[in-house]
């Protein structure tokens, strides 16, 4: 009897170890069902909706439409490999673009698709070929093929810009500093008031190059700096103080704001003999700003690119707030081909 009852247990053991297997079994198919759906290979079903990401990525780097060319894949060609390739495309980009950049972003698209890429370069032209490669089961197939291929005859629309910073002294030193020590090209005006002579210390101390800027007003004029009725020698004695005073200066901003044109010439060239460089406030773009100050600054400097205007100063405050989303902001302009300077720089660049 004994011995029965083992042999029902024996059996009950192996009934419930069955049930246990097959439970495992099925979970185990769920599983690579589900990591099927998940599969994502390439495939002619959304190579389409990649093709539509990748002309995103391109846009963003300013290359236009026409630019882009789906190249017919012969057959016979695929015949040889064996591999049955989605896309072929060839795109000229513009001298002035860093091809690692674009090449970074295209290749880290296809890598979240589980794509290998190798890229190749051309030693002498510098062009890149990228062959995109499916893996699935250990295999791998070539499914598609970029080619950016350099074109000294492209340019995007873009433009080189100076920005000026006016009004620091307006926030807190902190927050001031917080701006002089940002990466970005950019120039301030310095603040000349005497309760002011901690912003211009760290100003000169951060070697961030910096203007000066002054007003020409007449006798009714309280907030012009010079005015009409100004003696010739106080006049030629406080420009040769503020040209003592601040000898690395990249020049003066002077806004003329005086019906007599003789007085502003002679103001002027006061300057020049003390050795400083004098700009109209005219050098500067005027934009309009929206509620929305950043957005509408790179919407301007987008209309006056299109425009065909390749040299743009700004003077223009932003506050601590707006400057942090400017910085956010700037790297896209950049990758459109916008380049950013000081304005010393800006203004040897362009002969003035």
């Amino acid at each position: 009897m004994k011995s029965q009852n083992v042999k029902i247990i024996l059996i009950a053991l192996l009934c419930v170890f069955a049930i246990t297997l097959f439970y495992f079994y099925v979970s185990s198919d769920d599983k690579t069902i589900s990591t099927g759906n998940a599969d994502k290979s390439i495939t002619a079903a959304n190579g389409d909706r990649l093709l539509s990401d990748i002309d995103s990525i391109l846009y963003s780097f300013g290359i236009r439409k026409d630019w882009i060319k789906d190249v017919t894949i012969k057959s016979k060609d695929q015949k040889k490999t064996g591999d049955v390739l989605l896309f072929n495309r060839e795109i000229r980009i513009p001298s002035d673009l860093a091809v690692i950049d674009l090449n970074f972003e295209i290749t880290n698209y296809f890598r979240k698709y589980d794509n290998e890429i190798k890229v190749t370069e051309d030693p002498k032209t510098k062009n890149i070929v990228m062959n995109i490669n499916s893996v699935k089961d250990s295999l791998h197939n070539q499914t598609g093929m970029i080619k950016l291929l350099y074109s000294d005859t492209l340019k995007r629309n873009a433009a080189d810009i100076a920005l000026v910073l006016d009004s620091l002294d307006l926030y807190s030193l902190k927050e001031a500093e917080e701006i002089l020590t940002s990466t970005q090209e950019f120039s301030v005006i310095l603040p000349l008031r005497n309760d002011k002579a901690d912003f211009q210390s760290r100003i000169i101390e951060l070697k961030r190059d910096y203007l000066l800027k002054l007003s020409v007003g007449d006798e009714d004029d309280i907030e012009a700096d010079f005015k009409n009725e100004m003696k010739e020698s106080v006049r030629s004695s406080k420009i040769k103080s503020l040209a003592l005073s601040f000898p690395n200066t990249t020049g003066v901003i002077l806004i003329n704001k005086t019906r007599n044109p003789d007085f502003f010439n002679a103001v002027k060239n006061d300057f020049i003999k003390n050795n400083m460089k004098v700009y109209n406030n005219s050098v500067f773009f005027i934009y309009k700003s929206a509620e929305n100050k950043v957005i509408s600054f790179f919407e301007d400097l987008i209309n006056e690119a299109k425009k065909g205007k390749k040299i743009l100063f700004y003077d223009i405050n932003f506050d601590p707030q707006e400057f942090t989303s400017y910085d956010r902001q700037v790297y896209n302009m950049k990758k459109l081909g916008y380049r950013f300077y000081n304005f010393r720089d800006l203004v040897k660049k362009a002969g003035q």
